[in-house]
């Protein structure tokens, strides 16, 4: 990943929000900078299949509009729930 939040990290929040094992799959691939073309070819699946996953994991995220910013998002979000997180365990 592109990001130095820690996959356990990642896989514990999506769990809570309900997201599937393949939509987990496919962030992971698309957090580390792949393109949906690239992902649906290493997934066997068509690139709206890939479009679809992405789209439930950010509503599941609560994560509206269009375009390329929803990835970046995503990215923000698991950021600032990580960043929380470590500063919770300090104290």
């Amino acid at each position: 990943m592109t990001t130095p939040i820690p996959q356990n990290f990642v896989q514990t929040i999506a769990k809570q929000r309900g997201v599937t094992d393949a939509e987990l799959e496919t962030v992971f691939m698309a957090l580390d900078g792949q393109s949906t073309a690239t992902i649906a070819t290493k997934l066997g699946i068509s690139d709206i299949a890939v479009r679809k996953r992405l789209g439930e994991v950010y509503k599941k995220f609560q994560i509206g509009g269009n375009g390329p910013g929803k990835l970046s998002e995503l990215r923000h979000q698991l950021l600032f729930s990580y960043h929380t997180d470590q500063g919770n365990e300090r104290f």
